[in-house]
């Protein structure tokens, strides 16, 4: 007599609610897609996804090696430069979307982003484009918060707040020329 082989059937809701489990990587079998991912799109999920792993994967890997954590922070430099050469092509020479009539398409037309040039603008010359952060303190109202504060005078009151307008704009130009 054959035993015959019982095989149970998953109902087709328990297979849709249970989420693919990624397959093992060998070490660093996955690093270099991975690193070829997030030069392509500087996003780690994405790059996790193309190299078939969980992200927790990169990041302890980038956390135990020096080497890939300096690969990982060149090949999301180079993905940043792509993705700005990209915002630049679109600010400058625009894209083109397609025209229709009548459910048919008669032609195309080319779309300029003059929010996208300011952007970038901004981000590389915040000098001239970027947000001015100006300090007006009045003479009197300055001598009556050095009062307050038990200060002999104003002009000590006055410095530390030009100092404090300083400080913020260097810290404004060097997050502009990263």
């Amino acid at each position: 007599m054959k035993k015959q082989k019982q095989t149970q059937s998953k109902s087709p809701q328990t297979a849709r609610a249970r989420k693919p489990q990624k397959q093992r990587a060998v070490p660093g079998s996955w690093q270099r897609k991975f690193l070829d991912a997030l030069t392509f799109r500087p996003v780690v999920q994405y790059a996790c996804d193309r190299a078939g792993i969980d992200d927790s994967t990169a990041y302890v890997a980038r956390h135990r090696e020096p080497e890939f954590a300096a690969a990982w922070d060149k090949a999301l430099d180079a993905g940043i430069q792509h993705a700005e050469a990209e915002c630049w092509r679109r600010a400058k020479d625009g894209t083109l979307r397609p025209v229709y009539q009548q459910g048919r398409r008669v032609g195309s037309v080319r779309e300029f982003s003059d929010q996208l040039a300011m952007f970038m603008l901004r981000a590389h010359r915040p000098d001239r484009y970027g947000e001015k952060i100006t300090v007006t303190v009045l003479q009197r109202e300055a001598q009556r918060i050095a009062e307050e504060m038990g200060l002999p005078d104003a002009a000590e009151l006055i410095a530390v707040a030009e100092q404090i307008a300083n400080a913020a704009k260097s810290a404004q130009d060097s997050l502009g020329r990263r």
